[in-house]
């Protein structure tokens, strides 16, 4: 059973999901860095196809920031203050996030990736993979009866 079709829609739907987090991601943040190092794929076996979005490890925090608790990673936060072309100490503001949370956290604003996520699945590629699919998938079950069927 070939899967060309689906696996061209999911791919495609893989694409729209990265489009629509680094579209809402670039209205709530204030740098792009873990925008432009996600990577998508597709993969295809025997009678599946799969999609993959693989982002940095702290894309949970981004755009509904973190809570009080643990300092973060001194390095992360300097590189963020790097990009975007802030002056402060790095150190400072690690203490501030683990003894207060981040303001997006206490805003209690949405995580960036999740709320695309939410908006992509109601979306027209996701809807376009899964009418392949299962075009696809209907096909392939119409010929093996056909095929099976005695004269």
């Amino acid at each position: 059973m070939t899967l060309e079709a689906t696996k061209n829609a999911v791919a495609f739907a893989m694409f729209d999901l990265e489009k629509t987090i680094k579209d809402e991601g670039r209205i709530r943040t204030t740098t792009d860095g873990i925008f432009q190092r996600m990577t998508v794929t597709t993969t295809t076996g025997t009678g599946f196809v799969s999609g993959t979005l693989t982002a940095d490890d702290y894309w949970r925090y981004v755009g509904n920031g973190r809570g009080p608790g643990n300092m973060p990673p001194v390095q992360n936060i300097r590189s963020w203050i790097e990009r975007a072309g802030l002056r402060l100490s790095a150190w400072a503001v690690a203490k501030s996030i683990a003894k207060f949370g981040t303001r997006a956290h206490r805003q209690g604003k949405p995580n960036v990736f999740l709320s695309a996520a939410d908006k992509w699945e109601k979306g027209e590629a996701v809807s376009r993979a899964m009418s392949t699919g299962a075009d696809e998938v209907g096909d392939w079950a119409f010929e093996i009866v056909k095929r099976n069927l005695k004269p």
